[in-house]
């Protein structure tokens, strides 16, 4: 630690001597061109942590240094970095590439906010897909001319999670395998955008098949496609946003912009698309169909697919050549040629993922998680028609305006989140985060068939309120 100390001091004087007013250190003072570019840019180089001399903008390493941790640059050069980290934006006044026109000062290796968005763009269309299918298909399916079964529903609810379950670790070994020159991650974004749209779709056309089990057949089938269409655009584009930058406080933004964008594509699907869109047809007539929500759909895949080759379009990744030897490292300590599994395999990868203790914890989590946030979005169309009542309020436009709420303090609750993250860690946020769901989610059973008061209607909005922040 002390060497480490006096290595710093020792640069940074050199740095107050060498180079004034932020210029480049010259070879004479005992660097090399390329540190030269490094240091003016505030990056690090293989002869140590170079400290930034920029004294009007934070460099990349002062960023990563203040969360404690710069292993992921350290000993790197500045065209390493610029090789492994290619959508931030490297611009200086002191460096070769000018700054942009709204920062004067540079990005000096910070990833721009418009970067950012091209990232999430996709989530928007996605989850008012999905969001739209949550909150409607499955009553429509049950009550309109489908008359599907609802345990054939509930068995391809069960069967879609087992094959989610096997498939989501071959899409991850195999979108960090592929070696392409478009990238690891874009080629699966780019298929994505023409098979999710058509899933959604499709499935809200049963038409082509008769009532009763062939309309049942028809859901479960397209419920498991929906699982592996989540599967093929999720894992990518979510491992596209780890790589783009290493600053731990820029990865917390760029998710909390995904998490924001996400809860705005949730609003439009699940409330503000159907309260607008949807007529008396669709929301409370038997066996009349319903050509609102395969339209909807149609609009809101067209979104993702604009967004996803927007993303494919202007998105940059590593080059292959950075992980190709990682990942001969990696096939040369796995088990012997004559072994039956590999360590990539499904099964090996959730035994050894249940064996740390970590996963451990977080498979809990998720477990709670999954049984307190999923199952009232799930159910709640439900319950607005059949354990609330119609007495108050119509089941067509009491589920939306529940829905609109929950959103609409979720999006309130982001900021909120984040803030209590920063003030204390994201260890003891997660855990309120935890406890505030459990409560929340708790909180639904206390809900009755409404009487003439409205006591009932009216402890659901709070209800989802309260729900929606946590």
């Amino acid at each position: 630690i002390l060497a480490k100390v006096l290595g710093k001091l020792c640069l940074l004087v050199r740095a107050s001597l060498c180079v004034p007013h932020r210029r480049a250190m010259p070879k004479a003072c005992g660097g090399s061109q390329e540190q030269a570019s490094s240091t003016a840019l505030g990056v690090g180089s293989r002869v140590g942590s170079a400290l930034s001399v920029e004294s009007r903008t934070k460099s990349i390493e002062d960023l990563y240094n203040e969360s404690g941790d710069d292993k992921v640059i350290r000993d790197m050069t500045y065209t390493q970095i610029q090789e492994a980290f290619p959508m931030a934006c490297y611009c200086s006044p002191d460096g070769p590439v000018r700054p942009c026109r709204f920062q004067p000062l540079g990005h000096s290796g910070r990833l721009p906010l418009l970067r950012k968005l091209v990232w999430a763009w996709p989530c928007f269309g996605f989850y008012a897909l999905m969001f739209l299918k949550i909150g409607y298909m499955r009553k429509f399916y049950v009550d309109d001319y489908p008359k599907a079964s609802l345990g054939i529903i509930a068995f391809s609810s069960v069967l879609s999670v087992l094959v989610d379950a096997f498939t989501d670790p071959k899409m991850a070994t195999w979108t960090d395998n592929l070696k392409s020159k478009y990238g690891r991650r874009r080629p699966f974004i780019f298929v994505s955008a023409l098979f999710v749209p058509l899933v959604f779709i499709l499935a809200w056309l049963p038409l082509f098949v008769s009532s009763g089990f062939a309309a049942s057949i028809w859901y479960g089938f397209f419920h498991v496609m929906f699982k592996l269409a989540n599967t093929l655009f999720m894992i990518p584009l979510e491992a596209f946003g780890a790589q783009l930058t290493p600053v731990y406080k820029e990865k917390t933004n760029v998710w909390q912009w995904k998490d924001i964008i996400a809860n705005v594509g949730l609003l439009f699907g699940m409330a503000l698309a159907p309260m607008i869109f949807l007529t008396e047809q669709c929301t409370s007539t038997p066996d009349g169909g319903c050509w609102e929500l395969p339209l909807i759909t149609l609009v809101f895949g067209g979104f993702f697919t604009h967004a996803c080759l927007q993303l494919c379009w202007w998105g940059k990744e590593p080059a292959t050549s950075l992980s190709d030897s990682q990942h001969e490292q990696q096939q040369q300590q796995q088990q012997p040629k004559h072994s039956v599994f590999l360590a990539q395999d499904t099964i090996p990868t959730l035994i050894a993922t249940f064996l740390n203790k970590p996963f451990r914890i977080l498979l809990l989590s998720d477990i709670a998680k999954a049984l307190g946030q999923e199952i009232p979005i799930n159910v709640l169309p439900f319950i607005t028609a059949w354990v609330l009542g119609e007495k108050c309020f119509g089941s067509g436009m009491l589920f939306p305006c529940l829905v609109l709420l929950n959103m609409v303090a979720g999006l309130i609750g982001v900021p909120c989140w984040t803030a209590l993250a920063s003030k204390t860690s994201k260890y003891h946020a997660y855990v309120a985060f935890n406890c505030s769901l459990a409560v929340t989610s708790m909180s639904f059973i206390l809900l009755r068939y409404d009487d003439d008061s409205c006591f009932y209607s009216h402890m659901a909005f709070f209800l989802c309120a309260s729900f929606g922040f946590a």
